[in-house]
């Protein structure tokens, strides 16, 4: 599932800036490919008590025991500036907040969220000093110009299922009272 929504926060990334689909991409800090100008970062994938379900869900043949909601929380750094200068690392991340900003609701193509599971929402954060420094942890690396967000609610789908048999024929009789 946060591989479904990884790949769709790149995807709408993609759509959106006007670079070539290679120079956007999942990388972390401390890689050093030199053709990704934009990097998504994921660093934290934590329960969501926001969105706590306790009712099992009713499925085809069945009932679903209710989806643990889970916020994944990523970091978006922009490259461009090492060949450029910084003057575009601003206009870079200016555009991807001004994108998030305007489509916040994340769409994807990865297992449905149930209806009763909101849509994904991607809201910009504000970290303080030492939660970038706990997220930058990477030796020799120094720190470049990002940007914090979290996704959620998404739905990790329960693997209890109970199956629940159909009535297939009524044997009802007819009593003298």
């Amino acid at each position: 599932m946060f591989s479904d929504v990884t790949q769709a926060i790149i995807g709408a990334l993609r759509d959106a800036l006007p670079l070539q689909p290679g120079q956007i991409g999942l990388r972390s800090p401390a890689d050093t490919d030199e053709t990704c100008l934009l990097g998504v970062f994921p660093y934290s994938l934590i329960k969501d008590p926001r969105y706590q379900l306790t009712d099992s869900l009713r499925v085809d043949g069945g009932k679903e025991a209710p989806p643990l909601c889970a916020r994944m929380c990523f970091m978006v750094t922009s490259y461009i500036g090492k060949k450029s200068g910084l003057a575009d690392d601003y206009k870079l991340l200016e555009r991807v907040m001004q994108f998030w900003g305007d489509i916040s609701e994340l769409a994807f193509s990865g297992v449905m969220q149930p209806s009763v599971v909101p849509a994904p929402r991607i809201e910009l954060l504000s970290p303080d000093e030492d939660t970038v420094n706990k997220v930058w942890q990477f030796s020799g690396v120094p720190y470049r110009l990002s940007l914090f967000y979290q996704c959620a609610p998404i739905a990790i789908p329960s693997l209890r299922f109970t199956a629940v048999p159909r009535v297939s024929t009524a044997g009802l009789e007819a009593k003298d009272i």
